[in-house]
């Protein structure tokens, strides 16, 4: 599960940290991610979770 953003980046995506406790291996600080947020067709939201932190890429 993600937290709330630890830094907004200019294209509107952030930055969080994401807990992955109980699971081999998880860092206990859990782990940076860039979180993606988009509608389906005005819909539901969709959160695209990804390591690629330069949003100029």
């Amino acid at each position: 599960m993600t937290r709330r953003p630890v830094r907004h980046l200019p294209d509107g995506t952030y930055l969080a940290r994401m807990n992955l406790a109980g699971q081999k291996g998880a860092h206990p600080g859990g782990v940076l991610v860039r979180v993606i947020e988009y509608r389906v067709d005005g819909g539901e939201v969709i959160r695209l979770l990804t390591d690629l932190f330069d949003h100029d890429a």
